[in-house]
């Protein structure tokens, strides 16, 4: 058994691929998983993913092999925030007593284990002030002296760890973009108005600006001639609503989103993707500065909308001036091949590196 250390507990899709995707890789292994968290018990996919709070269950600590596994999981701004928030509302804990419960958890103080990996954390909402307190420098230094892979999935937070402390980490990715959705989708078909690559799929959550944004994907639509189809990618009731999102992006000429995660799933299955995104300070987690992070860091900045900006465009014939260009940038026949040649060699180096590192000694 695999003790997984899990932000929240997976019931949005974007925490789902990603957890699922460790399932997968640890499963090639013939090895299981537990994901731990602070909150909640739930399984999801038939008890695949098995999510548990160690608040209640300290003892499933007992394992050989300890993973941390993607989003903020070591992140001091986020323990402090967002995540005593989260405990203090579920559980009734002290915010002070959440974020010793995080040291112990996520950060692994006082925790004996013989296997240590952490692969797609992030650290980029860390303030200076973060890495001026003893305790969390600390604490991060031993973790990276421990764990026998280390690896971010944002330049920015290498680039925190290498020059704020000193440590050795490597920048890897989005554990999301891990995930092998043949299994999930293969018996699934599309419905029969539809026509694979013909068609755009839109999913807007994030921005609070959904109007703006059917506007805009309307007329990237006009442009290309294709139907638009929605996905609720952060209202999904079920499993099997996800299985189906997942057959949509994949089969999608283009995805148009707002949601972190589905521009990640659509990039994954090689689709273009239009990321909309507003400005921000990069202060919080669901703030939009992780797209742009994310298309930055695979150089498809060119693949990102400002979405204050184009609403701001007040003549019709700037804004479809706007939306002609966006249309040349994903609309093209190589876009997709073009995306997938960069994406698919690197997805697959990270499978094979991590199937390896957790392989039973």
């Amino acid at each position: 058994m695999v003790a997984v250390l899990a932000a929240y507990h997976g019931n949005n899709p974007g925490m789902l691929s990603t957890n699922l995707a460790l399932t997968q890789l640890l499963g090639s292994n013939g090895q299981n998983a537990v994901f731990l968290n602070l909150e909640t018990d739930e399984d999801r996919f038939g008890g695949r993913v098995r999510y548990r709070n160690v608040l209640k269950a300290p003892d499933l600590f007992r394992q050989d092999t300890v993973v941390g596994w993607g989003d903020f999981i070591h992140c001091l701004g986020w323990a402090r925030r967002e995540l005593a928030a989260q405990v203090m509302r579920r559980s009734g804990e002290t915010a002070d007593a959440a974020v010793e419960a995080w040291y112990r958890l996520y950060m692994l103080e006082g925790v004996s284990v013989d296997r240590v990996l952490s692969f797609g954390s992030t650290l980029y909402t860390n303030r200076l002030s973060a890495y001026q307190d003893p305790r969390y420098r600390a604490a991060l230094s031993a973790l990276a002296d421990r764990a026998d892979l280390l690896a971010f999935r944002d330049p920015i937070s290498v680039a925190q760890v290498t020059g704020l402390l000193g440590l050795n980490a490597e920048l890897g990715c989005d554990c999301a973009f891990l995930l092998d959705s043949d299994p999930l989708i293969g018996d699934l078909t599309l419905p029969e108005q539809l026509t694979p690559g013909r068609y755009i799929v839109v999913g807007f959550a994030r921005s609070g600006m959904a109007a703006e944004q059917t506007r805009l994907a309307q007329a990237v639509a006009g442009q290309m001639g294709l139907p638009v189809i929605s996905m609720r990618w952060l209202s999904m009731k079920n499993d099997q609503e996800f299985r189906t999102a997942l057959a949509l992006l994949r089969n999608a000429a283009l995805c148009i989103s707002d949601v972190y995660h589905a521009c990640v799933s659509g990039l994954r299955e090689g689709v273009p993707v239009l990321g909309v995104a507003r400005s921000g300070d990069a202060s919080w987690t669901l703030d939009d500065e992780k797209k742009r992070i994310l298309f930055l860091s695979l150089g498809l900045g060119d693949w990102l909308v400002d979405l204050d900006e184009a609403i701001a465009i007040k003549r019709p014939r700037l804004y479809r001036e706007l939306v002609a260009e966006l249309v040349e940038r994903v609309g093209g026949a190589a876009a997709a091949p073009l995306l997938r040649a960069q994406l698919l060699p690197m997805i697959d180096r990270w499978r094979l590196r991590i199937r390896a590192a957790l392989a039973p000694a």
